[in-house]
């Protein structure tokens, strides 16, 4: 009974966290040939001041790939989520 319970806990919770990124992204990109993990992900406009935030952090590892033209915060933006397994590949040359 009790494996049951936290199952449920469990899939409560992932289902939570998919409702959160829906209401927050237009779009996930994923790396599916190499690192099989999200790359960059397109935020909805209310959400975007978050994420810039998160940019301007000294150790973050989100870039912003575009920014819309203008200055309004209701464009979109795409932004670029650095992975550790990424850079390193890239500073080695490969």
């Amino acid at each position: 009974m009790e494996s049951n319970t936290s199952d449920q806990e469990e899939m409560t919770e992932v289902a939570e966290q998919r409702k959160i990124l829906l209401t927050m992204l237009d779009g996930v990109y994923v790396d599916v040939k190499q690192s099989r993990s999200v790359i960059a992900v397109k935020v909805k406009p209310p959400f975007k001041p978050i994420f810039q935030v998160a940019v301007s952090k000294k150790e973050s590892k989100i870039r912003i790939l575009n920014e819309p033209l203008g200055t309004s915060p209701a464009g979109l933006s795409v932004f670029l989520v650095e992975t550790g397994e990424g850079r390193l590949r890239f500073e080695q040359g490969h």
